[in-house]
């Protein structure tokens, strides 16, 4: 709306704010995004919508709403967010245009910003928006794995190994390993024995989300997957094969276990690399801020590529556990949504005279 505290709809080109959440353990079901149960995030987008005069968009991931029990979660899968999250942010687009008679109208300019999980879907789907020909105004990625097949998987494993690794985020061994242990054929290593869960913990998750009892409760999501990894062995849940080959490269001190393709896990390792995130970082031509405790217990800082060498990147190095440094993190991003320089910020239009919102952009998205 206008900001004269009228009910007049803001005529013209409006920049879109993409804010993607972080983990949840359970369903959030399309029809009811805006329930109680998601009143923190809801009631933060329309803080930004309000005072940035922006497309506010929070995508649903796959998996996770209407497609729960069709599609399994694509947890730290690259494509996957980009799958869900590209059509969705059409989608608004579309709605607005239908919504005002194209008074109103998405731009193609895009502001990106998450923690953890959403963090690292901010990176994918910057990369495939950018590379559509979208403007990306600048993306805030805070405590994010970029790096799921070196330092994320050797620090994890560390962190368990010296009791740094947080008692209540066990359920999120279960959902790393999820995705590369035969849940999903779109992924090279899918039913070839080289999963990294065991086949129990496998079969167990399965059975959870097949469950009628699912908890639609958060909290009670994370305590019935919390009850699926041994508090006093959480390693237990990941295959015994695969942890000797990590034992192998940590006791030579090899961070990146599966830069040679070792042949018993080389799909494995395949699927892995084609997860990392890093070098869309180190490519990018459009700013990014990155924002990452130097405590964090979860998500090890040594995910943080060296970005040195390009000057669109930008490192805040803060203090704090993985938790409490997601609050910094989002206090930043939202300081920067309330400034001059975005307020202003020239929009991208390259909509046509068709009243459809992204008429001048094209991609390809996979079908599954």
């Amino acid at each position: 709306l206008e900001d004269d505290g009228s009910d007049t709809i803001a005529k013209g080109n409006h920049k879109a704010i993409l804010y993607n959440h972080g983990t949840t353990a359970v369903t959030q079901p399309s029809s009811d995004w805006a329930g109680e149960d998601s009143g923190f995030e809801i009631v933060l987008n329309l803080i930004f919508a309000a005072t940035s005069r922006s497309v506010v968009i929070m995508a649903d991931y796959m998996g996770q709403g209407e497609s729960f029990g069709k599609v399994h979660r694509g947890y730290l899968v690259r494509e996957s967010y980009v799958t869900s999250i590209v059509p969705l942010l059409w989608k608004a687009g579309q709605i607005l245009d239908e919504e005002t008679a194209c008074l109103s109208r998405l731009s193609g300019s895009i502001f990106l910003m998450g923690y953890s999980e959403g963090g690292y879907a901010s990176i994918a789907v910057a990369d495939k928006l950018h590379s559509m020909g979208m403007d990306i105004i600048q993306v805030h990625p805070g405590g994010a794995p970029y790096m799921p097949s070196s330092a994320n998987l050797v620090e994890v494993v560390e962190s368990i190994r010296e009791g740094i690794f947080p008692d209540a985020a066990r359920f999120l061994l279960v959902f790393a390993g999820f995705s590369l242990s035969s849940t999903r054929d779109d992924i090279v290593n899918f039913e070839q024995g080289q999963d990294i869960l065991t086949n129990t913990a496998r079969q167990n998750m399965l059975d959870f989300i097949a469950s009628p009892d699912f908890p639609t409760d958060e909290w009670a999501g994370v305590s019935a997957i919390n009850d699926l990894v041994p508090s006093d062995d959480m390693l237990s849940v990941y295959d015994p094969g695969f942890m000797e080959f990590l034992e192998t490269a940590l006791a030579v001190n090899d961070t990146d276990p599966c830069a040679n393709l070792p042949s018993n896990y080389d799909l494995l390792c395949q699927a892995l690399k084609a997860q990392d995130i890093d070098t869309v970082l180190l490519d990018a031509t459009y700013p990014v801020s990155i924002c990452h405790s130097q405590d964090d217990e979860i998500v090890s800082f040594l995910n943080v590529p060296d970005i040195s060498e390009n000057p669109y990147l930008s490192l805040l190095s803060i203090a704090g556990g993985h938790t409490s440094a997601g609050y910094t993190c989002g206090f930043v991003s939202i300081q920067y949504i309330l400034s001059e320089e975005f307020r202003n910020y020239k929009v991208q239009n390259k909509t046509d005279e068709s009243c459809n919102a992204f008429a001048g952009y094209s991609t390809t998205v996979d079908s599954d």
